[in-house]
């Protein structure tokens, strides 16, 4: 998770997915602001800490485990993006060298 300040606020930035663009070899990280830092509620901060657990999951090709995760985030966008994600690579795993990021095909 990464922590932004700008004037007298911190916000905290917990990463939601990598993934590498057309043309180029080196994976980028994708952050999403949910928040002053440390303002957060308890099941706030429960949410950010379940959903990088799928995250884990996810990077570890534990498909179902990674889909029951992100289950219990049905209005979350990026979390059904994982869910169709877990529901393909479980029918059509990615090859064995696969490093967890996903590979855009389109710009």
């Amino acid at each position: 998770m990464r922590k932004r300040t700008k004037g007298s606020r911190t916000r905290s930035w917990p990463e939601i997915d990598r993934i590498r663009v057309v043309g180029k070899k080196q994976p980028v990280r994708i952050f999403e602001p949910v928040g002053e830092f440390g303002s957060a509620s308890s099941e706030e901060a429960d949410a950010v800490l379940k959903f990088q657990r799928g995250l884990e999951l996810f990077r570890g090709r534990e498909w179902d485990g990674a889909i029951q995760v992100f289950g219990t985030f049905p209005d979350d966008a990026v979390a059904r993006l994982y869910l169709d994600r877990c529901r393909a690579f479980r029918q059509d795993p990615p090859p064995p060298e696969w490093d967890g990021v996903v590979d855009l095909k389109t710009k």
